[in-house]
């Protein structure tokens, strides 16, 4: 008598194009099975958490059933968590590094979503006002800086060789939240995050990695340093370590991140191919 045995499980094709956004690839590199369970099964865990939690570094997320549920009902679509991204990308240029009243900062705060009865409402604006009111909003105004906020890009990145097979190319989507252009040369890319400050900026890294190359690729000649500004607590941008003068990304970091990017694109592919995780 032949044994019954049960069919190999079908194996998805390796992928020659990974398509993601930069927050989503990051989740992935830091922990592919907590990328799994959110993005592929829809899993969240639960927000106080603390093991499980550790790069949700914004508080808890909003939830996508709630969202739909009130959009269903024709409530305001644009998500509170990104209020106080949007105030602070779209304040005037040469309104920075002046005194700003907290009353106005919470009424644009309002007009974007984050009404006066959320939370975190009056901590951002009396954040955000401190900071328009900081040494770093006086420089950037008192040295005509250009200021830019929502910068998207697509960052494409050609497959590396692993082994004896090529590997699979990357499609970055993101959006810078601030770029700020200084008459020297010098370009800042700045992360905006309701986040508790932070000296570590390993959880950033990526998407302030990935925007830097963004940017370079754009201005290959002009020094770029990038940070994060802690909506909420800091007056000052955090910046990530780097090698360049003042602090810039010199030219071999981003040689060496944009090779790393194409070997996470094929680990991203295999996973997904082989759905190992």
């Amino acid at each position: 008598v032949t044994p019954f045995r049960h069919a190999p499980a079908p194996r998805l094709a390796t992928a020659r194009t990974v398509a993601i956004d930069a927050g989503t690839l990051a989740l992935f590199q830091g922990c592919p099975r907590r990328f799994r369970l959110r993005h592929l099964l829809g899993v969240e865990e639960p927000a106080p958490a603390a093991q499980l939690g550790l790069f949700d570094l914004e508080g808890p997320p909003e939830v996508p059933g709630e969202e739909r549920a009130e959009l269903a009902e024709g409530a305001d679509p644009r998500p509170p968590g990104r209020a106080a991204h949007r105030v602070l990308s779209r304040w005037p240029g040469e309104r920075w590094g002046a005194a700003v009243k907290v009353g106005e900062v919470l009424e644009r705060l309002a007009a974007e979503g984050l009404g006066p009865e959320h939370p975190e409402a009056m901590r951002l604006g009396q954040g955000i006002a401190r900071f328009l009111d900081g040494p770093y909003a006086r420089r950037a105004r008192a040295e005509g800086a250009a200021i830019l906020g929502d910068e998207a890009f697509t960052l494409g990145v050609e497959p590396a060789i692993v082994g004896q097979k090529q590997g699979a190319r990357l499609s970055v989507r993101w959006a810078i939240d601030l770029v700020v252009d200084f008459p020297d040369g010098t370009v800042d890319v700045i992360e905006l995050r309701r986040a508790r400050p932070r000296a570590d900026l390993g959880p950033y890294e990526l998407v302030l990695r990935v925007d830097a190359l963004a940017l370079h690729r754009r201005l290959p000649d002009r020094p770029i340093r990038a940070g994060v500004l802690f909506l909420g607590a800091n007056l000052e941008p955090s910046w990530l370590t780097a090698q360049g003068e003042r602090g810039a990304i010199s030219a071999e970091e981003h040689a060496r991140f944009e090779q790393g990017l194409g070997w996470l694109a094929q680990r991203f592919a295999e996973a997904r191919g082989g759905e190992r995780w």
